[in-house]
């Protein structure tokens, strides 16, 4: 028969655990004599049991000079038939020990025995500190198995689950809890809405009272109450079904899973294929719905989704053949337009679509820069005005200067007149 000898790893919760199977594993390698015997001697007295055992094992305990115990060493290696060999073995077997409990560590307890050169000392060293935080950790563990209590959205499957799972914690350090202390604890703690499982568990005699027997009553639990929610389902489906025929209006209502009326969907007895041809029918309908939406869509709007284009500026005037030479200020127009290319200073390539209201077809303008324009004052003095990324469109009957352009510039335009009245503008 094959035996696994992967163990786990020392931490600070699994202590005892951990020691039962080093232990075990150490004895079947035979090497288990490294940690409890501090040398070879002690564990000859023990096995060939001498008749002056004690009297020897307190000789090798005594302090003593390095000539002195070499003299006690070579009496006993004549006493005991310890040859050279046995001492090499020993040596051998000591290493293994002490390279299988120290692969057997997490890092937090490898510095105890790095130093260390006897399994015997090693040994000592682990059980001392596993002791000390088994301590701190069953202490840890036994507040909580004590204040622990039911939480009002818990089951009682879940909260035994919870105790008994820090009785397992607390029996892997080698603090067993008592089954029935275990059982008393959970019927105690309790919420007050489940008091009469505890006192029907409490009837029972008191060797039958174990954790399996409150699982099981738990379980009748939850299935009672399970069985009393799908009553209700039930009850409340016959409600609603009555209340469904009883009302004419209903009739004429479809069933949203095969489309067919009389009945609602709960009640849906249709196969499977004619659900799956209403779903399809259904969503080619919408599908036509949203053609329809998105071709309405286009016909409202002016702008054209092109790949190039990359702003639509909008003409509140008519294209004509006769082109003048005037500046005429447009407030409908979003960008300063001029169909004379020799006005523009600083000249730009550029890709922007324009359009009219009038004229549906839009075309790309390709080439911007500045224009210098002669303004007159009311004293009759002329100030030049310059105008930037101002477009070239060749067909457009006049130049135009654009009214949002001129405010987002920072013109404060104080009046704005028809054709007969003057001035026209006044701007600051």
């Amino acid at each position: 028969m094959e035996i696994k000898e992967k163990i786990s790893k020392l931490t600070d919760v699994n202590g005892y655990k951990w020691t039962y199977e080093i232990k075990m594993l150490l004895k079947r390698k035979d090497l288990w004599k490294n940690c409890i015997y501090e040398n070879m001697y002690y564990y000859q007295i023990d096995m060939l049991d001498h008749k002056d055992k004690e009297k020897i094992k307190k000789e090798l305990i005594k302090e003593k000079e390095i000539e002195e115990k070499k003299e006690l060493y070579d009496k006993l290696d004549k006493e005991l038939s310890i040859s050279n060999k046995d001492k090499i073995e020993r040596k051998k077997s000591e290493s293994k020990c002490l390279a299988i409990i120290g692969l057997s560590l997490s890092e937090r307890y490898i510095p105890i025995i790095r130093d260390e050169t006897s399994a015997f000392k090693a040994w000592k060293n682990l059980i001392k500190e596993i002791t000390l935080t088994n301590k701190s950790t069953k202490l840890s563990l036994k507040c909580k198995f004590y204040d622990a209590k039911m939480n009002e959205k818990e089951s009682l499957i879940g909260y035994l689950d919870r105790i008994v799972n820090l009785c397992d914690k607390l029996s892997e350090i080698g603090c067993k809890t008592d089954e029935q202390e275990i059982c008393y604890k959970i019927l105690s703690s309790i919420t007050e809405k489940y008091k009469p499982i505890t006192l029907s568990c409490l009837m029972l005699p008191e060797e039958d009272l174990k954790v399996n027997q409150l699982r099981q009553s738990f379980s009748l639990e939850k299935q009672g109450k399970h069985e009393v929610k799908t009553k209700e389902v039930l009850n409340t489906t016959t409600t609603n079904k009555k209340k469904f025929n009883n009302n004419p209006n209903n009739k004429e209502r479809l069933c949203y899973k095969c489309g067919i009326k009389g009945h609602i969907a709960p009640e849906c007895k249709a196969p499977d294929w004619k659900v799956e041809k209403y779903k399809k029918q259904r969503s080619e309908e919408k599908a036509n719905e949203n053609k329809d939406n998105n071709k309405k869509k286009e016909k409202t709007s002016n702008i054209e989704n092109d790949e190039e284009k990359e702003e639509v500026i909008a003409l509140n005037i008519t294209t004509n053949k006769t082109k003048s030479k005037g500046w005429y200020i447009d407030s409908g127009c979003t960008q300063h337009m001029t169909n004379d290319l020799n006005k523009l200073s600083k000249i730009t390539e550029t890709k922007i679509k324009v359009s009219g209201p009038i004229k549906e077809e839009s075309e790309t303008v390709n080439k911007q820069g500045n224009c210098k324009i002669n303004c007159k004052k009311d004293d009759g003095t002329i100030t030049i005005i310059e105008l930037k990324d101002v477009l070239y469109v060749d067909n457009i009957r006049r130049n135009l200067i654009s009214v949002k352009n001129l405010c987002n510039a920072g013109v404060k335009i104080d009046s704005l007149k028809g054709r007969n009245s003057k001035p026209i503008l006044k701007a600051s």
